[in-house]
């Protein structure tokens, strides 16, 4: 008899995860592109990226070369916008015009201050081997020196989005994976009342396979009324909540953050009471 591999609790509390929120990738290699074109996955991933091209549903996106060791090169690494999915969606509907515009707002995209700080920071990070799926950028972009830069990035690929008005972006729900097997994995999703169940392939292939990792599900209506489910990693990201923000204090500062130079020095302890209590008031124990 198998059983569920179930996490601790330190992952949820009331339902809300007390170590931020899992995010969905902002940049996305040209596999994830191709896939959400053609379904059927009968064409390669160049002839995929071709088409793309050709139908102008595809941005320029943002190379760079990763540097191993000792400042070594390593392999050349290309990424694009997530707004690309969008328009690889709309082009396998034959909304060529909608396709065109998503790929213009892509490549704005590709082409603003924090994607090209993150094509910086992971071409020495990523090391000499380059990025080699879906996860392992996930990984890579979940870096704390990246923090800023990703949710920004989110915040404008979401901005645009709305902006658009496009019907091409499927529903998500980001969250873990709260209990595997042999046969199936749970997921424990935000805004969802009970945890989904989906095959232990569909996990494991993603290079996700394991208890607590953070990963997104995506909801797309097909013709006909057909829905598809995908499960996909996930950003691990500690000081956002569910919505890509900063987590922040009462006073609107960034977890963390040291408001000046001075208050180490104002919060350091003297032992000199500040608050005397009246005499004759008993301690409460």
């Amino acid at each position: 008899m198998t059983r569920f591999v179930r996490p601790t609790r330190q992952f949820a509390v009331s339902g809300a995860y007390t170590y931020g929120m899992p995010a969905a990738l902002p940049l996305v290699t040209r596999q994830e592109i191709v896939r959400d074109f053609r379904l059927d996955e009968t064409a390669t991933i160049d002839n995929g990226i071709r088409a793309l091209k050709d139908k102008h549903a595809l941005s320029p996106g943002l190379g760079f070369t990763t540097r191993g060791t000792a400042g070594r090169l390593g392999g050349r690494v290309h990424l694009y916008s997530a707004l690309n999915r969008d328009a690889a969606r709309a082009a396998r509907r034959k909304d060529y015009a909608m396709a065109e515009r998503l790929a213009k707002a892509a490549a704005r995209l590709d082409a603003s201050p924090e994607a090209k700080r993150i094509a910086a920071a992971l071409s020495t990070i990523a090391g000499a081997g380059g990025i080699s799926s879906a996860a392992e950028l996930a990984r890579l972009l979940a870096a704390p020196q990246l923090a800023a830069e990703v949710t920004g990035l989110q915040r404008k690929l979401a901005r645009a989005r709305r902006g658009l008005d496009a019907e091409t972006a499927p529903a998500q729900f980001s969250g873990r994976i709260v209990a595997l097997n042999d046969v199936a994995a749970m997921l424990e999703l935000q805004g969802l009342p009970a945890p989904v169940s989906v095959p232990a392939v569909t996990v494991r292939v993603l290079g996700v396979g394991a208890v607590g990792s953070p990963v997104v599900a995506c909801w797309e209506i097909l013709a006909g009324g057909r829905t598809m489910l995908s499960v996909e990693p996930a950003i691990e990201m500690p000081d956002v909540n569910e919505f890509g923000e900063p987590l922040v204090d009462m006073y609107g500062t960034p977890w963390g953050k040291v408001l000046s130079g001075v208050d180490p020095e104002v919060l350091t302890v003297t032992g000199t009471p500040t608050v005397r209590i009246p005499a004759g008031v008993p301690d409460v124990e």
